[in-house]
């Protein structure tokens, strides 16, 4: 049993020798990508970061708009070696898993399964609390502004 990430599992799958037992996205939200900053950072670099983030949801908001195929063309350059079948279905298969988000702010439930996790396994001691560690108001304002999905 191992557990890989896309599109190492549809290679798997496609080439007969791998089985699908167990989506791990069904446990629940874990926000393994974010984006870290110090507190002076996003003061300093405040209308950089906001542009960033706006960048973000508007791709957030087109991926959530795409299929598994048009999502895996935009990536593909990414990945010369998986052919465009594989890739696509790799894409859809994240895509009904709701593996993507289309919200730039990083949610409570995430955070938390995320610090559980790293705290089971030994990587931080106790874990910085939700409230200290996160700080969504660049994303709270790009949310706000609902700028238009990318093209």
């Amino acid at each position: 049993m191992v557990q890989v990430f896309e599109p190492f599992a549809a290679t798997l799958l496609a080439d007969g020798v791998g089985h699908l037992w167990y989506a791990q996205a069904s446990r629940g939200p874990t926000s393994y990508t974010t984006f870290y900053a110090r507190r002076g950072l996003l003061t300093a670099r405040r209308v950089d970061l906001h542009r960033m983030v706006r960048a973000i949801h508007r791709t957030q908001k087109w991926i959530a708009a795409a299929d598994g195929a048009a999502i895996g063309a935009e990536i593909a350059r990414y990945f010369p070696d998986v052919p465009a079948a594989m890739l696509a279905d790799a894409c859809a298969r994240y895509h009904a898993l709701g593996i993507w988000s289309g919200d730039p702010r990083l949610p409570r439930d995430g955070y938390d399964r995320l610090r559980a996790s790293l705290v089971s396994g030994g990587f931080v001691s106790p874990g910085t609390p939700y409230e200290v560690a996160v700080d969504n108001s660049i994303a709270d304002a790009v949310v706000a502004e609902d700028p238009p999905p990318l093209q």
